[in-house]
């Protein structure tokens, strides 16, 4: 199954067979539907991060694991934010960041860069989380950040 975030089109359809459009923060498959979560620059582009890391981890079965990667600075204990969120209304905290994004014409918002806060908010959700720096420079990965933020066996 694979995913996008395509605003224009009706959440939770099927846009080709195994393809989804889907608002993390509001995910439409059913609890404990997947064994693993794959994310790649994605959830610093997402509002409410932890209603859609919430919603992961609903949808994970136990033992579970959300692999992903974000921007990430470990020596930021707070999580770096960009856009105020606390209204309904988007307030930037700073010149809007946007990313480049093959979907979206004009790019797409960032929200914030993580810190270690992060790990703390997973942890508090329910999730240990592992963190691990890659270098495959043979692989063209310079400085890759992963983190896999695993579901409790337990329900």
């Amino acid at each position: 199954v694979r995913c996008s975030y395509l605003p224009t089109r009706p959440f939770g359809h099927q846009l080709e067979p195994g393809y989804f459009n889907i608002d993390l923060q509001h995910i439409d498959f059913p609890d404990g539907s997947f064994d693993v979560v794959l994310s790649s620059d994605v959830m610093e582009h997402v509002r409410n991060c932890d209603a859609a890391h919430s919603e992961i981890l609903r949808i994970l079965k136990p033992g579970g694991a959300y692999l992903f990667n974000v921007p990430f600075d470990e020596q930021a204990a707070d999580d770096i934010r960009l856009v105020d969120t606390s209204t309904d209304q988007d307030i930037f905290l700073c010149k809007p960041h946007i990313h480049g994004d093959v979907l979206s014409a004009g790019g797409i918002l960032a929200y914030r860069v993580f810190g270690r806060e992060l790990i703390t908010n997973l942890e508090h959700l329910g999730f240990t989380v592992d963190f691990h720096r890659i270098e495959r420079p043979s692989a063209g990965v310079f400085g890759g950040d992963l983190f896999v933020a695993k579901r409790s066996t337990r329900i």
